[in-house]
């Protein structure tokens, strides 16, 4: 049987949120309602995490009501991947909510990330290593080609349409 809770694990910049996303695109197909992402980086209070997961959902949570419980009714007959992104600074109430979400909606299933796993009954923790770094050669050749400088050009790229490696 598959976990329906998986946690990427790496450090700092390794391409955890970059290979959630691609999994969840990939496999959003086979989830009648979608693959959808909750970017927790932002969020600084505990408190505030159940808030974070609804508002990925652009759920209004009715007045007086308690968060957690109506976001487990309205995902409770969902079939959907949830990415939670960024676990680490939050790791304690992301872990307690996930593990209330997936126990009480039997049809998710979720994809986190984070610096380290989250102790979720049933968790595969999937640790992603490193990127490669340039190898000896041609110095300007194994640049390019590494990972860990592809990965910074991308990145380059998108702040400044213009750059170009040199």
């Amino acid at each position: 049987a598959s976990s329906r809770v998986v946690t990427l694990t790496g450090v700092g910049g390794v391409g955890k949120t970059r290979l959630a996303l691609q999994v969840a695109g990939q496999v959003r197909p086979t989830f009648a309602d979608g693959a959808w992402l909750c970017e927790l980086a932002s969020v600084r209070d505990a408190d505030r995490v159940v808030d974070a997961v609804a508002g990925a959902f652009s759920l209004n949570i009715p007045s007086g009501a308690r968060a957690e419980d109506a976001l487990v009714e309205f995902l409770r007959s969902k079939h959907l991947v949830l990415v939670v992104d960024n676990c680490e600074h939050l790791i304690g109430a992301a872990a307690a909510l996930i593990s209330a979400l997936v126990s009480s909606c039997l049809r998710m299933s979720v994809l986190a990330t984070s610096r380290e796993g989250l102790a979720v009954a049933g968790e595969q923790i999937i640790a992603v290593p490193p990127l490669d770094a340039p190898s000896v050669g041609d110095p300007f050749e194994a640049v390019k080609v590494s990972g860990a400088v592809r990965l910074f050009v991308d990145r380059a790229v998108a702040v400044h349409a213009s750059f170009v490696l040199s």
